[in-house]
């Protein structure tokens, strides 16, 4: 311990001098410090925590400092992102590992990288989950609430609040067994006020407090900083994971239920708020609309057509290239098929995309293995939308051909020119959105292309080649010209299914549908657009990346696909069961509706 004070004495000398004396700061670091002393450093795990508390509280600190860097001449001579490394650095070396020869990038691969792997791979809680498999549930909910009462011994047992919620906790803790025993949950109180069921004083305050005490599961708490963000994961131990072995609960026979309220509103923090009185009226429409979709889409089977191995390669790849984030899960959640649209900065005419579909979260190279009512699939997609939107304004349209290649930004950096494009019109003011850029490329996100001095050359080079349009840059229009994509297509979604009974599956932009159906939405497309916006749309089909071999490769995986022990054979089986029953009466089976290699080759 005299060692350790020793350190911490050494380490706040070190801090006055790096954050030139500020009271504050040196006080608050003060706390910390004592924070981290008070656990042992004997064993990894703790090594892990006392990591996880100085890296968060850097970040913090780093973030703090850089805001104020226009007073502090020191500061304002390095990079933020510097700034940061910096003081994780001197922190790392002076304080928490005990001048050891251990490297940084050893230490933080070892004992905290593999760790952050898997609780980045967790479940995230879906209070609308169900099953089909009910008369189990409820008696395993019985029982493990019956365990429950019997540790927690409640004045009163009040069977009819808990055991509804216990049974959506219990299906999430299916899931969570499929994502390496981990599953988020969200710890603000007022985040279940748009909940159905489970509600923050018994799900979180009751249910999940009292498994943890009882040894069923391990909570790794989360934190919020200015840079850092990490909601609460639970770990599923032993005794959750055997109790969990006895009942037959197979995460095939789950189901989603859509959302009552479909019109999600946020304000300008970007957390959703409840919908005005002066609003509901307007939004009835919507929800109608929106409730048709979800109606036809709980009829209707969506799947990947992929081997079990494939589907695995798909999901160790999102699961090792996405950050925490809720709408981009690390598994393929086939059961999440129900649309919302949302609606932000707290106005009906901002934003109004629709979101929710699992397809919506798979790489865009894999969206053409779709199945829809086991049919292959075909994506079609308005190229530069946002731009002739914008063109259209000015009664004019765009001359390029590709609006995001031009000059120096030649095709390799078409996908990095329209991102940037599109944050751009998001963006209000120019110095920030150059500070957002040059820290993406100091972390290998964008790239300057050769002959490009910085960013602000690279978005000049926009502006020039842009110009009847480039007064819309910088005055967050996007959100605007996405309340009009996202009319369009509801326009879309609404007539494919009433004159073409064809479901319609929404990625903002573009559209998927059975193969058969591509040419009525080409054509009901080119409609919407001239209807909404008074010119001719430029629709291209995404299958034109995918190459004859690839589609033939897939025609030849169909067998083994639509073998009994594959996932997709039986997740179909689990469907006809309870959504076409007449499907099964007539003797129905997967291997009598082979998608049609017909329909494939009609794409060719």
């Amino acid at each position: 311990m005299q060692q350790l004070n020793l350190q911490a004495h050494n380490l706040m000398q070190l801090i006055q001098i790096e954050f030139l004396g500020n009271k504050k700061i040196n006080l608050l670091f003060s706390s910390w410090i004592g924070l981290i002393i008070s656990v042992p450093k004997q064993t990894t795990m703790n090594a892990l925590i006392r990591g996880i508390l100085v890296s968060s509280r850097c970040a913090s600190l780093a973030h703090y400092q850089t805001r104020r860097s226009k007073d502090v001449p020191y500061c304002s001579r390095q990079k933020p992102q510097d700034k940061q490394k910096q003081t994780l650095l001197f922190i790392s070396n002076y304080f928490l590992f005990d001048f050891s020869d251990i490297a940084l990038s050893d230490y933080w691969r070892i004992v905290v990288s593999e760790k952050e792997k898997l609780l980045k791979r967790s479940h995230w809680f879906n209070g609308n989950l169900q099953t089909h498999r009910f008369d189990v549930l409820k008696e395993a909910a019985e029982d493990l609430l019956g365990q429950i009462y019997q540790y927690s011994k409640p004045k009163r047992e009040l069977r009819s609040k808990h055991l509804p919620q216990l049974t959506i906790l219990i299906l999430n803790l299916v899931k969570a067994q499929k994502h390496n025993g981990f599953f988020t949950v969200s710890k603000s109180s007022g985040h279940y006020s748009f909940e159905e069921v489970v509600s923050f004083r018994v799900l979180v305050d009751g249910l999940l407090k009292n498994l943890t005490k009882m040894g069923f599961l391990k909570e790794h708490e989360g934190f919020n900083s200015p840079l850092i963000r990490w909601r609460t994961r639970y770990q599923l131990l032993a005794p959750a994971l055997a109790w969990l072995n006895k009942w037959k609960l197979d995460t095939k026979s789950f189901f989603s239920t859509a959302d009552s309220q479909p019109i999600h509103l946020k304000d300008k923090e970007k957390k959703r708020v409840a919908l005005p009185a002066e609003l509901l009226a307007v939004t009835e429409k919507m929800s109608a609309n929106v409730q048709k979709l979800n109606q036809r889409l709980k009829n209707t089977f969506v799947d990947l057509l992929l081997t079990d191995d494939e589907l695995y390669e798909v999901e160790e790849d999102l699961s090792s290239s996405r950050d925490d984030e809720e709408y981009r899960p690390a598994r393929v959640n086939f059961e999440q098929k129900f649309l919302h649209r949302v609606f932000n900065n707290g106005a009906l005419d901002q934003g109004g995309r629709f979101y929710g579909g699992w397809w919506q979260t798979i790489p865009k190279e894999k969206r053409l293995y779709l199945s829809i009512n086991n049919n292959f699939v075909e994506e079609l997609d308005y190229s530069g939308m946002h731009v002739d939107l914008l063109y259209a304004r000015q009664q004019a349209t765009c001359p390029l051909e590709d609006p995001y290649v031009f000059g120096l930004l030649t095709a390799e950096y078409r996908d990095q020119t329209k991102i940037i494009f599109n944050r751009l019109l998001n963006a209000k003011n120019r110095s920030r959105f150059i500070q957002a850029l040059e820290k993406d490329h100091d972390e290998g996100t964008l790239k300057l292309p050769r002959g490009i001095l910085d960013f602000d050359n690279y978005i000049q080079l926009i502006e020039q080649t842009h110009h009847p349009i480039a007064g819309s840059f910088l005055t967050g229009a996007s959100v605007k010209l996405q309340f009009i994509d996202s009319e369009i297509a509801e326009s879309i979604m609404l007539r494919m299914l009433d004159e073409h009974s064809a479901v319609c599956l929404p990625i903002h932009d573009s559209f998927v549908v059975e193969a058969g159906k591509v040419q009525c939405l080409k054509q009901i497309m080119e409609e919407a657009f001239l209807e909404f916006v008074g010119s001719q749309p430029q629709i291209k089909a995404v299958s034109s990346s995918i190459t004859a071999v690839q589609r033939q490769n897939r025609i030849d995986l169909i067998e083994e696909i639509f073998d009994e022990s594959q996932g997709y054979t039986q997740r179909f089986h689990e469907f006809c069961r309870y959504y076409n029953q007449k499907y099964l009466i007539r003797g129905g089976d997967p291997f009598g509706d082979k998608p049609l290699s017909k329909l494939w080759a009609a794409v060719t």
